[in-house]
């Protein structure tokens, strides 16, 4: 009996007291480890070799549409490049501006830069003034912009979401209230 008692004694104390291990010391994460892989580090500073070729190219294309007239401040037309008029909306200071719309298949950023009856499409590598759509597509047809809905119709570009299918845009049928 007494044997049995100094067993259980000896087994009590052993697991009780705190245990020690490697593994404590091996499987915690340190970004510190890791800063040659462009991990962790003191500050966030994008590596270019982990960047995106295709982001990089995008981001040239969005250079060059920049136009160094193209919103520059004035106070007259001779601070502005041949083609563009300052315009003041606040009388202290204006910013330049296209005297006339872009043409069609020259590069745009919004509807408001291209000529009257031209619209400014995104057509995958860029944005260039472009007629709209004549052919009007029809309710629940795939699209991506308003401009290319039935407005006669009331119909619509919107986001549709639906349990388990990706999100995509369609055509909807504008709902009106009747007073």
């Amino acid at each position: 009996m007494l044997c049995l008692f100094i067993s259980g004694f000896m087994l009590l104390q052993y697991g009780v007291t705190p245990s020690s291990a490697w593994g404590g010391l091996f499987n915690r994460f340190s970004p510190e480890m890791l800063t040659n892989l462009g991990y962790g580090g003191h500050s966030f500073r994008a590596q270019p070799f982990l960047q995106d070729p295709d982001v990089l190219s995008l981001q040239e294309a969005e250079n060059e549409l920049e136009s160094p007239c193209y919103g520059k401040k004035c106070t007259a037309n001779e601070h502005c490049c041949p083609g563009s008029v300052c315009v003041d909306v606040d009388g202290v200071i204006g910013s330049c501006l296209f005297a006339y719309g872009l043409r069609q298949g020259e590069l745009c950023r919004r509807d408001n830069d291209c000529e009257t009856g031209l619209i400014c499409i995104d057509n995958g590598e860029r944005r260039t003034c472009q007629p709209p759509l004549s052919n009007r597509k029809q309710y629940s047809e795939d699209c991506s912009l308003s401009s290319e809905c039935d407005m006669n119709k009331g119909l619509c570009c919107q986001f549709q979401r639906r349990h388990r299918q990706a999100p995509r845009k369609i055509l909807y049928k504008i709902k009106t209230q009747r007073h």
